[in-house]
């Protein structure tokens, strides 16, 4: 815990800390018991979470001396949300340089990029920090990430009470997301939990069916593009037919 320490104890300005202490040792924790060799985050902003995500794979490596493990992040943005002088992903540099030999930074992509860089079946952890909130943007994430993580994966989902603890953020979507998921999940200790993981347990096809379900059966919060639906290569009949979802054709 102590590169967590350090994480956590560091100045920063102009960051926009949303990961509390206790939602940060939760993601710490359950990177460390999983022991993952190739880990991916989708959602970076300036890097804070991916920081508590490499100083659990160094905690792995020290406990493991024959592990290996490798994080890949993915944000289409190349600055932070709330600062365009920001690079996406800075914090790292500042917080835990250290490790960049462990870590890809892919800026400028989606989850829909996850296959130009790993196999499909090969991602055993994921932390799902999705850039766009509204529902079905966290949907759409999990169902473009699922081809790519292995069967006995876990999946830790970022801002499941965003609206609680922020008002000001007004969109549910990785809230839905969690809740309606019907699998073995679990929170943070917090005492409003804004993580939480969900356990593939050999049962993809299931987790697939359930947050394809979710796209089609609670309303959607934000307009999606039809060329984008394109490309998941789903069935989008019953995303088209539906009466809750909301495309621009």
């Amino acid at each position: 815990m102590n590169q967590l320490n350090t994480i956590y104890q560091a100045p920063l300005k102009n960051i926009k800390r949303k990961i509390s202490r206790v939602d940060g040792e939760f993601l710490y924790k359950e990177i460390v018991q999983n022991n993952p060799t190739f880990l991916v985050e989708i959602g970076i902003a300036a890097g804070f979470s991916s920081s508590i995500i490499l100083a659990a794979m160094e905690t792995v490596r020290e406990t493991d001396k024959s592990a290996y493990n490798h994080l890949h992040s993915f944000d289409f943005q190349e600055h932070c949300f709330w600062d365009k002088f920001l690079a996406t992903g800075m914090l790292i540099d500042q917080l835990i340089p250290e490790q960049q030999d462990y870590y890809s930074l892919h800026t400028k992509n989606s989850v829909l990029d996850i296959g130009n860089y790993l196999e499909k079946g090969s991602v055993e952890f994921a932390f799902l920090n999705s850039v766009r909130h509204q529902h079905p943007w966290p949907t759409l994430d999990l169902l473009g990430l699922l081809p790519y993580m292995s069967p006995h994966a876990c999946i830790c989902i970022n801002d499941i009470n965003l609206p609680t603890l922020h008002p000001g953020f007004n969109n549910f979507g990785s809230h839905y997301l969690f809740e309606f998921l019907d699998v073995a999940k679990f929170k943070s200790e917090a005492e409003i939990p804004n993580i939480g993981s969900i356990l593939i347990n050999y049962n993809k096809r299931e987790l697939w069916n359930q947050t394809y379900n979710l796209l089609i059966s609670v309303p959607w919060e934000t307009q999606i593009p039809l060329a984008y639906l394109e490309n998941y290569k789903i069935n989008l009949k019953p995303i088209l037919k539906s009466s809750k979802t909301n495309i621009i054709e």
